[in-house]
This record gives structure tokens, C-alpha cells and sequence, in this order.
């Protein structure tokens, strides 16, 4: 048995689960399997044993049906709602072959930042809606570059979503700290403004960005333009839709991104077309405006 899909099985309990413990899976779907609730640590180590190092996609949500969205297949997923992805990622451990963990819109426990930090294979974490739970950090990105740093994860990160959380600061810098080769960063919805512009230099190899649906007063105005090129030099996707509330002259700046192909400037507060465009006149590398 190499791949399992008991998406909703009605019964499928601790019994059932332990009951894999001599298959090396490379996929499992036990989305909305009510019964893993009950399901223990010990019961997610036994049941996991022989797929540590061949599971690739391990997909779980909560019982709750408003978590039955939040479900990725070909990733680890769930709203953490729940006390079943802390332990299911705590019985992969540091062996896990899962390179893809989604956790959205819910409150992380330290325990389930503390599995996703020593996940060694992880290449991509959305942790988008979600916050920290009270007690266990001062903000999400403080628990995640704890748990990265606990747990030795972080160096092969190459996409995160933080999109809709309460990353910013000297915490946000922290945590990219801890992920030098990130490529993709979303930080859409969250309180990144002109001063977190220069924490993009923690991430060489940052090509993707994306700053949007921000709070009133945040998004990158005329400053945060002017140090992108510096602190991002190889951006080749730039998305400011509802983030950006720079002069148009200050786009100039950008020209100075030699890779920029794709930007999004819609929803810019008092926008001109006209001036905008004769100021990207010198981005000679964009396809998609």
C-alpha cells in the first residue's frame, strides 16, 4: 500500500490509523475523519513509523466543517483547531520526506510551530490567517522563527505565505533570518510597510513579492520603493495590488530591478496612469503590467 484516500470514512478512529503502521505511504487523505481527534501521540508514531521517510503528502483537517476548505491535496493542511496536526507532524519528525505544510486561519500552538521547525525536507509554509496562542509568543513570526531555530528547519524554505497574520518588524526580520533561500514571500494583509523593506536583503534569493490589502498607513510608499533594488535586487514578480501609496515619479525607482517582468500596481491610491508608465519607461524586462 503505497497511497490511501479515506477522506470522511465514517469509523475512522486511533484503530483504524494504527492499523497502517506497516505500510511506507507516499500519500494519505484523512480529511474529515472525525474519529482522529481521539487519536494519541503514541497512536500517531506507531501509525506513521514506515512512511517517515516516504510520505510526501499528508492531508488532515479538523472535524469542524468550516475547516473542510482549508484542505490542500499534496500538502499537509489544517486549521489547527485541532490537536491532530501537532501530532501527526510530531510522529513524521526529522525524517519526514513532507516538503509542503499549510495551516490556515487558525491559532498555531508551540507544539505544532515546534513539528513544522524540524521538518527537514520543508520547501513551502502557508501560514496565512493564522496568529500565535496567547501565551506561547508575543506574534506568529517570533513562534516561527523560535520554532525554525529549535528546530534546525528553515534553510530549504524557499516559499512562505504570511499573508492576513501580524508579521512585521524586528520579528519578521528575524524569521527571514532564518530562511536565506526563500524565493516567494507573501506578506499581503499584514503591517509590512517602508521600514521592512530592508529585511528583504536576509532572502538573496527573493524573487517573488507580494504586499497588498494592507492596513491604512502601511504597504510601501515612495521610501519603501526606493530601497527595493537594494534589498531585493532579483525581484522578477512584484505585487503592490492595495499596497502601495507611492508618487507616481517614485516608481522610477524600480527600473533599477533588472529582472522585474511582472508588476501589479491596481487599487495604488491616487494613481496616474500616464505618469505612472513613462516612469517604468526603463524597466526594459517587463512583460506584464
Amino acid at each position: 500500500l503505497a497511497a490511501l484516500d479515506a477522506r470522511a470514512a465514517p469509523g475512522f478512529g486511533p484503530a483504524q490509523l494504527v492499523a497502517l503502521s506497516s505500510a511506507s505511504l507516499t500519500r494519505l487523505d484523512l480529511r474529515g475523519c472525525e474519529g482522529l481527534e481521539a487519536a494519541t501521540a503514541g497512536e500517531w508514531a506507531t501509525a506513521l513509523a514506515s512512511s517517515r521517510s516516504t510520505l510526501a503528502s499528508l492531508s488532515l483537517t479538523a472535524a469542524s466543517p468550516n475547516s473542510a476548505a482549508l484542505a490542500f491535496v499534496g500538502c499537509f493542511s489544517d486549521d489547527d483547531a485541532s490537536v491532530a496536526p501537532g501530532r501527526a507532524l510530531a510522529a513524521l519528525g526529522r525524517g519526514a520526506a513532507l516538503d509542503r505544510v499549510v495551516l490556515r486561519g487558525g491559532a498555531l500552538t508551540a507544539a505544532t510551530a515546534a513539528a513544522v521547525g524540524r521538518l527537514p525536507s520543508l520547501t513551502s509554509l502557508d501560514v496565512a490567517g493564522c496568529s500565535s496562542m496567547p501565551g506561547d509568543a508575543p506574534c506568529l513570526a517570533s513562534l516561527l522563527a523560535a520554532a525554525l531555530a529549535a528546530g534546525g528547519g528553515g534553510g530549504r524554505l524557499t516559499s512562505l505565505s504570511l499573508a492576513h497574520t501580524d508579521a512585521g518588524g524586528a520579528a519578521l526580520a528575524a524569521l527571514l533570518a532564518r530562511t536565506p533561500s526563500l524565493a516567494t514571500l507573501n506578506v499581503a494583509g499584514t503591517s509590512f510597510d517602508d521600514s521592512d523593506a530592508p529585511s528583504l536583503a536576509l532572502c538573496p534569493a527573493l524573487t517573488s513579492l507580494r504586499v497588498g490589502d494592507v492596513p491604512p498607513g502601511g504597504g510601501l510608499g515612495d521610501a519603501g520603493l526606493a530601497r527595493l533594488p537594494a534589498a531585493a535586487p532579483g525581484l522578477v514578480d512584484l505585487n503592490l495590488r492595495g499596497g502601495c501609496h507611492a508618487a507616481p515619479a517614485a516608481l522610477t525607482a524600480l527600473t533599477s530591478l533588472p529582472r522585474l517582468a511582472r508588476l501589479d500596481l491596481g487599487g495604488a491610491a491616487g494613481l496616474d496612469g500616464g505618469r505612472a508608465l513613462r516612469a517604468l519607461a526603463g524597466c526594459t524586462a517587463l512583460r506584464r503590467l
